[in-house]
């Protein structure tokens, strides 16, 4: 993007990774990264055992990332679904997670964040996610309905 005239001269430009995401700003006399992501939003990897090899990054004998640069931990039960993730500099745990017998996540708790309960229809399809929040001594039930949304 450009913006040209006889008072004054302004330009911004991005840098994208692999994956698109975009990296830097460079406008007039300044560059920005965007976030301090740059090893874990592109890592480098072995392409002959397409494995990551940037520092930080750890992975149990299933192939289940155990642990990343920024110092989370993720745990995993015997059918490699995770069940919590922890933050080793602040020691606080990020999430519980819950599973019912179909193996669909029902239950996230935190002790940093709110939890969330998942409900799924007879066919398997997440409905509903149900998130508890306290306010003081209040609880207050957020709904978030069906509409269909990318989730990550």
């Amino acid at each position: 993007m450009q913006f040209s005239d006889t008072a004054q001269n302004w330009k911004q430009e991005f840098s994208y990774d692999r994956y698109g995401n975009r990296s830097f700003v460079t406008g007039t006399g300044h560059t920005t990264t965007l976030g301090s992501c740059l090893t874990m939003c592109n890592p480098s990897f072995s392409s002959s055992t397409n494995r990551i090899t940037s520092t930080g990054y750890s992975f149990d004998s299933s192939g289940n990332m155990t642990a990343d640069p920024a110092g989370r931990t993720f745990t995993y039960d015997a059918e490699n679904k995770q069940t919590e993730v922890d933050d080793s500099s602040s020691s606080s745990t990020l999430g519980v997670y819950g599973y019912d017998g179909d193996g669909k996540r029902v239950k996230k708790a935190s002790s940093t964040e709110d939890n969330t309960l998942f409900v799924y229809d007879a066919t398997g399809r997440l409905v509903e996610e149900l998130k508890r929040m306290r306010v003081g001594r209040a609880i207050l039930e957020l709904h978030e309905s069906s509409v269909p949304s990318l989730r990550i």
